[in-house]
Order: C-alpha cells, then sequence, then structure tokens
C-alpha cells in the first residue's frame, strides 16, 4: 500500500471595490489537506482544512478503501522538484495603499464612471508528496486587479471592465496606464470598419472563443466518439501556422507544473496541435488507459476528491508577429464582453458582441456599437486563422492576442 499526501495553501489579501472606493478588506489563508492510500486496485481518500494529523487523515483514506473505487493505477515517483516564481510585487499593506492611488486617479480622470469587483494579492503553494519518492511542490506569488464599470447614467449592471491579472511585477504608472487605456476608448464612440469578414481579436484567455476547441481536445470527448476531432489523430485539421500545447503555463498563469496525479512532462508541455496538425489529446492515467491514448498529464482534482480528466491549461503557440505586424496596418475589432452565443455541436459559431473596441495594434482607440459575429471553430482556427502575436496587449501580465477573420453584421 502506497500513500500520497496532496497539499493546497492559499494566502489572499482581497480588496473588495464599490463606488469606486475601497469598501472592505478580506485577509484569508487557508490550508487544505488530501490524503490519498493506494492498495493496487483501489484508492482512498480524505480530507481537511486546517491543522491536521497526518496519521488520523491517512487511517480515514485507508477506510475509504472500503468504497470500492477502482484505481489501478501506479502513482507518480522517483521525483523532487520545486519551483519558486520571482516576484517583484508589494506587500499586504502596500497593495491597499497602491490599490486606494489607483482609484483616486480614476475618481479625478472620470468622474462620470463608476469602478466596482475587487483588486486580489494571492500566495499559492501547491504540493504532492508519496512514499514512492514524488515530491514536487510550487509556489507563487500574484496580483489581479479587475474592475468592472459603467457610465452613471447606464441602467446596465456594467458596461465594459478594465485591470490586469496574475501579474508577477507590478509598477503604480504602467498599472495606471493599462487600466486608463481602456476607460479612453470607452469614451470615445466610434463606427465599424466595416461588415462582412474582417479581423476580429479576442485574448487567449478568453475561453467563449476557446469551448469548442478545448472541449474537443477532451481525451474521453475524443476516445468516445463525440469530438469534432475523433478519428482524425495524425490528420492536418487547421491551418499550418495553428499549434496548441497542454502545458500549465507555471511562468505566466500561476499555475503547477504538475498535474493532480503528479505527473510532469517534458519541459512542463505535451504538443497537442503540431502545424495544423492532430498530435494527441489530453489525458490523465484513467482516461489514457481507456482509450489507448498517451497520458498527457491532464488530470485535476480538488483536494479531498480522486484524480479525474479535468480541463488543464492551453496555450496557442504564437506565430513570430507582433499584434501590429498581424494586423497590417489595420484597425482590429476586439471583442471585450460576448455574452448570449455559443458554438453548435457541428462547430458553428455565433455570437452578439455587447462591448467591443477597436484596436490598432498598439493600443485601445475607440468604442464600438453592439453587432454579431459568426464563423466556425475550423474556419477560426484554420482557412480565417490569421495569427496569434508574440506581444501583450498589458505590460504587467500575459494578454497575447489571437486574430481570425470573421463575419461582422451590424445590429439595427
Amino acid at each position: 500500500m502506497n500513500a500520497e499526501k496532496y497539499t493546497r495553501r492559499i494566502r489572499e489579501t482581497s480588496v473588495n471595490v464599490v463606488q469606486t472606493r475601497i469598501d472592505s478588506v478580506r485577509r484569508s489563508d487557508i490550508v487544505k489537506t488530501g490524503m490519498r492510500v493506494f492498495d493496487g486496485k483501489h484508492i482512498g481518500v480524505a480530507g481537511a482544512i486546517g491543522s491536521v494529523n497526518g496519521k488520523e487523515l491517512e487511517k480515514k483514506a485507508v477506510k475509504a478503501l472500503r468504497r470500492g473505487i477502482t484505481y489501478p493505477w501506479q502513482p507518480a515517483g522517483s521525483r523532487m522538484e520545486k519551483i519558486r516564481i520571482p516576484f517583484d510585487l508589494p506587500d499586504e499593506n502596500e497593495f491597499i495603499i497602491e490599490m486606494e492611488a489607483i482609484l483616486e486617479v480614476l475618481r479625478s480622470r472620470y468622474p462620470e464612471l463608476i469602478f466596482s469587483n475587487r483588486g486580489s494579492l494571492i500566495e499559492s503553494t501547491t504540493g504532492i508528496q508519496n512514499d514512492l519518492g514524488l515530491d514536487l511542490e510550487y509556489i507563487t506569488r500574484h496580483l489581479s486587479v479587475l474592475l468592472c464599470f459603467k457610465h452613471r447614467n447606464s441602467i446596465s449592471v456594467m458596461d465594459c471592465f478594465t485591470g490586469f491579472g496574475g501579474a508577477f511585477m507590478y509598477d503604480r504608472q504602467t498599472a495606471i496606464e493599462d487600466i486608463c487605456e481602456v476607460c479612453e476608448a470607452f469614451e470615445k464612440p466610434a463606427a465599424l470598419p466595416g461588415t462582412g469578414k474582417m479581423p476580429v481579436i479576442f485574448s487567449v484567455n478568453d475561453r467563449l472563443f476557446l469551448k469548442k476547441i478545448i472541449l474537443d481536445l477532451n481525451g474521453h470527448q475524443y476516445g468516445s466518439g463525440s469530438s469534432l476531432l475523433s478519428g482524425r489523430m495524425g490528420e492536418r485539421i487547421f491551418d499550418e501556422s495553428f499549434s496548441v500545447i497542454q502545458t500549465p503555463d507555471h511562468l505566466i498563469q500561476s499555475e503547477p507544473f504538475f498535474d493532480a496525479e503528479g505527473t510532469v512532462n517534458d519541459d512542463y508541455i505535451y504538443p497537442l496541435i503540431e502545424e495544423g496538425v492532430l498530435k494527441a489529446v489530453c489525458t490523465d492515467k484513467r482516461t489514457a488507459d481507456r482509450f489507448d491514448l498517451p497520458l498527457t498529464g491532464a488530470a485535476g482534482s480538488e483536494y479531498d476528491s480522486v484524480p479525474s480528466l479535468g480541463f488543464p491549461d492551453m496555450r496557442i503557440k504564437d506565430t513570430g508577429k507582433t499584434l501590429k505586424e498581424i494586423l497590417k496596418g489595420e484597425q482590429g475589432v476586439f471583442a471585450m464582453m460576448a455574452g448570449g452565443g455559443d458554438f453548435t455541436p457541428q462547430g458553428d459559431f455565433g455570437t452578439p458582441v455587447q462591448v467591443a473596441l477597436l484596436h490598432d495594434g498598439e493600443k485601445f482607440t475607440g468604442r464600438l456599437p453592439e453587432f454579431r459575429l459568426s464563423s466556425s471553430v475550423f474556419r477560426m482556427f484554420g482557412e480565417d486563422y490569421i495569427g496569434s502575436s508574440t506581444d501583450s496587449i498589458s505590460r504587467l501580465t500575459e494578454s497575447r492576442c489571437i486574430v481570425s477573420a470573421m463575419d461582422v453584421e451590424k445590429i439595427e
């Protein structure tokens, strides 16, 4: 029998913003510990929050073996690795001062806009240790300032949002400039550059536009035949400049370099699509074994649950050009807020876009009226795929962009 401990500690200072002022400050320090035991056929899991007695928790996990949850795979072992991401951030008290300084600027520059939501300073530690020699630990500290805003006369709950997320470094002036760039553009109404097919920009972190490809690269979907990509392994399906890797992006997105089963990939990545060719789909041990697929280390888990196939971070590789170079002097339509749309099971896509800003490749320049977008997963990343930028629209955090030609239709 083998035993394995999975721990997650989150220390957070959160500043709640209401009416462009600090409304409250919340501090928390939560430790969650999970204990897993394996008898070669089954797994038993027990969990606790706060200080725990490791031996008592292990006894509970052993009792949980009686539930008969099958898990015939050997735990990962024989690897010791610790990664601590370097950061240059204010401490908890300085962070509150910085939030007030940002809000003071916003109150002064934009008296007609009302800002809300929050800023958070988070330090997290994730670790897995077992009696087979596995000892992995990931420590990071990052800062996020995500603000919603609306015009004083608006009847909407919010009109737009601005800020940055997951920053490992901070500079007050840079933060203010990034936040204000969106606000300045929002206050400048602009006309659509045209209709029909035109370059549409969206963030690599925007799950609406990436939803279908993420689902179809799920190993269970693929193996069960419900993915649009099922049975097409080794085929060129998308544009040859389109490549996707499964990666925790621990250097930019604050995710551990290992999955919930302790799997660590070479160079912390696993290629899924290379130059448009389907190479692999996301799997945990159970899915890989069931469908005879390679293990990609895509297990997810709560501290007190059995590891299972999750939705790991995927990264669309850049195409070697800046956003300005990709746009080739054109104005691009940046979709900020798009709600009410989705992909069909066949991969067709459509959505109204409630808030969009013009972008010239270097900065946001104006606010566009509402419109509709349409395309399909195969066109977006196939014949109509223009590229993924090397640069970020934020100078504090990773906010690269994807550009695809989509059909744009005015909403009258």
